[in-house]
């Protein structure tokens, strides 16, 4: 059997959830994690950011933003976890994959 370690980052605290903002105490990718090992076995190894992200989850995004350098992440998207975003992302758009697609467009009017 082949040795499987699970990395994965995981923001706690305040964080999408559910279809709106909500204060968490385990991260959304931190059970994934937890669910692919009960599924496939092996270790979980969580990975930390060198600078700590605001605990505001709008603050995060706009941070997570300027990482990007140069590609727009629109108003309130959701960018999978491991998505590689390649080009600009409309507000409101939900993107996955490797690149990143627009899979969802969520609706406006549950955020403002």
């Amino acid at each position: 059997m082949a040795n499987i370690l699970i990395v994965y980052y995981s923001r706690k605290g305040e964080n999408y959830w559910n279809g709106g903002l909500k204060t968490i105490a385990k991260g959304n990718t931190e059970r994934v994690a937890e669910f692919i090992q009960k599924a496939v076995g092996g270790d979980l190894f969580e990975v930390d950011t060198v600078k700590p992200y605001s605990e505001s989850y709008m603050t995060c995004i706009e941070e997570a933003k300027q990482e990007l350098r140069g590609i727009s992440v629109g108003k309130h998207a959701i960018v999978g976890a491991g998505s590689v975003v390649t080009k600009d992302v409309p507000d409101y758009a939900v993107v996955v994959g490797n690149p990143a697609k627009v899979v969802k467009m969520l609706d406006p009017e549950k955020f403002d």
